[in-house]
């Protein structure tokens, strides 16, 4: 396991080295099919990150939020579900699958989600503010 990383900005980084980011902001950073597997995030944000095709096996995102990201391909149904809690604004969030996971007031603001699969996800109470869901799957969808 790596060190814990708490309250810092990274700006512009390609990777991650640390197994564990507290209250940490990140910035314009390309982490594009890079794994996050493993990886706790607890109360992060993301911003104007590319975050396409990442490897989420076991990657915790605890009060999470994306703002400005491109994230197409992303497996969230492959994160830790233990307290999963993310929030999206302005995001291209396309063919990304959130498959039988519990995401009860999620919100999701102003958000690209073409061929989103939200089959058996729990969506009670979430938010979809002006977003485009042209090809999104809610099959048995709460």
């Amino acid at each position: 396991m790596g060190n814990s990383q708490f309250n810092i900005v990274f700006d512009n980084e390609k990777s991650l080295t640390s197994t564990d980011y507290e209250q940490c902001t990140f910035k314009n950073c390309d982490f594009s099919e890079v794994s996050l597997s493993d990886i706790k995030f607890s109360e992060c944000k993301f911003e104007n990150c590319n975050l396409s095709l990442i490897k989420t096996d076991n990657t915790a995102f605890r009060e999470v939020e994306f703002v400005e990201c491109r994230m197409l391909g992303v497996r969230f149904d492959y994160c830790n579900s233990f307290n999963l809690k993310i929030a999206f604004k302005h995001c291209q969030l396309q063919y990304s699958s959130f498959y039988q996971l519990n995401l009860p007031k999620t919100q999701f603001h102003h958000c690209q989600m073409m061929g989103i699969d939200f089959t058996e996800t729990t969506l009670t109470s979430s938010v979809f503010n002006d977003c485009n869901l042209d090809q999104a799957i809610f099959a048995q969808t709460k």
